[in-house]
């Protein structure tokens, strides 16, 4: 079975109990913050009852409260009005370890990054519930999930239908061939945000001489999006030691040929040639892939780093000051560098609003990051290319000082 589709939410002794299971009541209506605390003092006392102490347990438990930390903190940190509470259940013999977090009566809602190159947002329902199941028997860790998914951008569902009605059956060739023709008119980037990822990426100047048929292929891979409940995400370590996550998803029936269209073409991503290009321009998106599809294909699942950072909250945001870029609001949400461009400040890529109000998503600047403006990030600024220039000269001057002594 293809793990896009309706997989189970849990496939073996523990985990095929329901995750609204009866459990024993540990605390009631503790703040969200509170009770992840203790959700990760309880995860550390389970695991290390299962695996024993020692550094792969610790970075086990770091893997799965992160991830709670990231998906249960997040929306509070931009919507400050919310009012949100936790109950945790430590569970007994025959139900999981369960935390409970209910986020108010309507759904949230988070916009991805632009740069970060995904065709999703986050959403999570007025209640999600993390149910933990320890390793049996070789299975991983895993931190079954309730309430969290993934939604397609609506405008890619979109271009589906209008293909169908205006040029019938397509194919990866006549899609292309359409979107070329209709993405600034009918896709504008002034609202577009499929449009905007698109430019992102392909609008790079070192990408410029790439042939069609890797434009085809991403495009490809893009318009057949859909969206994805998440069951579930499975903690182990790759043969270096690094913990990685892989995700358990299903999507509705309705969706199946067009989700197995994109796990089809994960294939190829992952395992061929191509990965290394895209980590390095599309590290977000290879990664989410890998999440999604990697052990499926015997690679890799996603960095648990990563992962936690597409997760988590932004702390600032806001546009660029010219060219298409000052149509996006989130086009500045990025880490903080320092001259030389090493990170000084990371930072989440999620930005959270309530489902049916997205003007809540207003500007966030902050004194740690310089509105950025848009550039092609493949390339060497010119102020360090400059620099780079200058102390070429010097050194070959002083060598040629010493030549001369």
């Amino acid at each position: 079975m293809a793990m896009w589709q309706w997989f189970p939410c849990a496939c073996r002794g523990a985990a095929k109990l329901d995750i609204e299971a009866s459990c024993a009541r540990e605390s009631d209506h503790l703040s969200v913050a509170d009770a992840v605390r203790e959700f990760r003092t309880h995860t550390k006392a389970a695991v290390v009852s299962a695996l024993g102490s020692g550094a792969k347990s610790n970075a086990a438990v770091e893997g799965v409260v992160r991830l709670v930390e990231a998906i249960s903190l997040g929306p509070g940190m931009n919507l400050p009005h919310l009012v949100s509470e936790a109950e945790l259940h430590t569970g007994t013999a025959d139900a999981p370890m369960q935390l409970v977090i209910r986020l108010g009566r309507e759904p949230v809602v988070a916009e991805i990054a632009t740069r970060s190159r995904l065709s999703h947002s986050v959403r999570i329902a007025p209640e999600v519930r993390f149910a933990l199941d320890l390793p049996v028997a070789g299975s991983p860790l895993t931190l079954r999930v309730k309430g969290f998914s993934f939604l397609a951008l609506p405008e890619l569902a979109q271009m589906r239908e209008m293909m169908l009605n205006e040029i019938g059956e397509y194919d990866k060739h006549t899609a292309f061939a359409w979107w070329c023709e209709h993405k600034d008119t009918v896709f504008p980037l002034t609202c577009s945000k499929f449009h905007r990822i698109w430019e992102s990426l392909w609008g790079m100047r070192c990408l410029q001489a790439l042939p069609d048929s890797k434009r085809k292929d991403a495009f490809w891979g893009y318009l057949n999006s859909v969206d994805m409940e998440m069951c579930a995400f499975e903690f182990f370590f790759d043969e270096d030691g690094e913990p990685r996550v892989a995700a358990q998803v299903r999507c509705s029936p309705r969706d199946a040929h067009v989700g197995l269209i994109s796990e089809e073409l994960s294939g190829p991503i992952l395992c061929g040639g191509d990965r290394k290009m895209g980590e390095k321009f599309a590290a977000s998106a290879i990664n989410f892939c890998a999440l999604l599809h990697g052990r499926k294909f015997g690679q890799p699942g996603a960095k648990l780093d990563l992962v936690v950072k597409l997760l988590s909250a932004a702390e600032w945001w806001g546009p660029a000051t010219s060219g298409w870029q000052r149509w996006d609001r989130t086009w500045n949400c990025t880490d903080r560098v320092n001259v030389l461009g090493k990170v000084t400040k990371a930072q989440g890529r999620l930005i959270w609003h309530m489902e049916d109000n997205a003007t809540i998503l207003q500007v966030r600047p902050t004194s740690l990051a310089k509105p950025a403006k848009p550039s092609d990030h493949s390339t060497v600024p010119v102020w360090m290319a400059v620099f780079l220039t200058l102390m070429f000269v010097v050194l070959l001057g002083l060598g040629f000082d010493r030549h001369r002594l």
